[in-house]
């Protein structure tokens, strides 16, 4: 099973790849106070894990990236600049998918939202993967207990 830290390492490198310049401006979950710009941030939300087999899961994550660029004196980001970044981001996720690990993860619809002072583009993924369980849990799960009894109290 890959583990959120790896999602969000692999998005980190994908941003880093298109911004060489945020090397150590690249933030997990929190931005620190008075941070250098340019800069990222990711965030993972929206976790979400279904039933496959007893073995298996569909899980579905968001990864939510925050781009920075530099602002003038009165604290405003120049929005020619935080669009481009964000088109960067946006064509750059706009892919079937990419490999964490040993598993490939689907990217859905990436959106983006760009503000006066920051962008944010939400990348959803999806994948199968497996079950952190014990094999004695997994084996409960194998084995479906159903009882079926026939109403004969019912008229015609």
């Amino acid at each position: 099973m890959i583990e959120r830290t790896q999602i969000q390492a692999a998005a980190e490198q994908a941003l880093l790849a298109l911004f060489p310049a945020m090397e150590g401006r690249l933030h997990r979950n929190l931005m620190p106070t008075g941070f250098e710009r340019p800069a990222a941030m990711t965030v993972l939300s929206e976790d979400a894990m279904q039933y496959r087999t007893a073995a298996t899961v569909a899980r579905s994550v968001t990864v939510v990236i925050t781009l920075f660029c530099p602002v003038d004196e009165y604290h405003n980001s120049d929005m020619d600049t935080l669009s481009a970044m964000t088109d960067a981001v946006l064509e750059h996720f706009s892919a079937p998918g990419m490999t964490v690990g040993d598993r490939w993860l689907d990217i859905g619809t990436v959106q983006a939202n760009v503000q006066l002072d920051y962008a944010e583009v939400r990348v959803p993924l999806s994948w199968d993967d497996d079950r952190k369980t014990s094999k004695d849990a997994a084996a409960l799960m194998e084995t479906l207990h159903l009882a079926v009894a026939v109403d004969t109290t019912m008229e015609e």
